[in-house]
């Protein structure tokens, strides 16, 4: 529960357009959770589950500022691909959590 503080507080203060977290230690991550993260409606997100109470991979973007139009979830890592809406600029990101 303080992680979950600790980001929220991060989000209203920098209003980032993409969030990556590692280590969710979320099997399960749904609409509702993100948007207690995110602090608003203007979201999308896509994620790792975690195994038993190790790993978990999350990442929420802002929808009005980017537009993902691919997401893959493999072992280890979710990777986005898409556009920033403001100025076209093609994108890829790989949110990365193997642990050691």
């Amino acid at each position: 529960m303080r992680k979950k503080k600790e980001i929220q507080k991060m989000v209203k203060f920098y209003r980032p357009w993409i969030l990556c977290v590692q280590e969710t230690k979320l099997e399960i991550i749904n609409d509702f959770f993100c948007a207690s993260l995110w602090g608003n409606p203007y979201h999308s997100y896509s994620y790792r589950p975690s195994v038993g109470a190790s790993g978990g991979i999350l990442t929420i973007w802002d929808t009005t500022e980017v537009d993902v139009m691919i997401t893959r979830s493999m072992a280890h890592v979710v990777i986005i691909q898409g556009k920033m809406i403001q100025n076209g600029a093609d994108f890829s990101i790989a949110n990365v959590y193997a642990p050691w």
